[in-house]
């Protein structure tokens, strides 16, 4: 198949798992883990946080890490660790969706990226992760009355 016909999926929420170690010392790709992360506040699901949930640990203590080779961040928090993007991880995979010719890009799931502006604490902006999509991939900003239109939409078609 064509890359031009493949569209690369971005998620807007983390994947995480509870640690055997209660008190992680640093960051560290290989610590073990006994299960998948405990269920978030908004999510509700072991092993998944929205973005906005990500960014909430960070702001409670969580400490970011990153993942050089595969070019993502993670967090440890207390016993858990969450692997997620953020907008350099999304710039990051948009410049290598362009370089060798995909077709684009989806996200799954929009109502799980920053609808209310509280990880990026210098611009307050929403939605960081679908508009840095839009804006790497087509170097326009995307307005927030936009988002909140296909959200709508989708909703409707459940």
């Amino acid at each position: 198949m064509p890359r031009r016909k493949i569209i690369i999926g971005i998620p807007t929420y983390g994947r995480g798992w509870t640690l055997n170690s209660t008190k992680p010392s640093s960051c560290h790709i290989g610590l073990y883990a006994a299960s998948p992360s405990n269920a978030t506040k908004f999510v509700v699901e072991s092993g998944v946080a929205a973005y906005y949930e990500i960014c909430e640990m960070l702001t409670k203590g969580a400490k970011r890490c990153w993942d050089a080779e595969g070019a993502v961040p993670y967090l440890v928090y207390e016993n858990q660790w969450f692997t997620y993007d953020d907008v350099e991880s999304i710039q990051r995979k948009m410049a290598y969706l362009k370089r060798q010719f995909f077709g684009g890009a989806f996200v799954w799931t929009l109502d799980f990226d920053d609808f209310n502006g509280l990880c990026d604490t210098h611009r307050n902006d929403t939605y960081p992760l679908i508009r840095t999509i839009v804006r790497e991939l087509s170097g326009r900003d995307i307005n927030t009355v936009c988002i909140l239109r296909l959200i709508e939409y989708f909703q409707y078609m459940k």
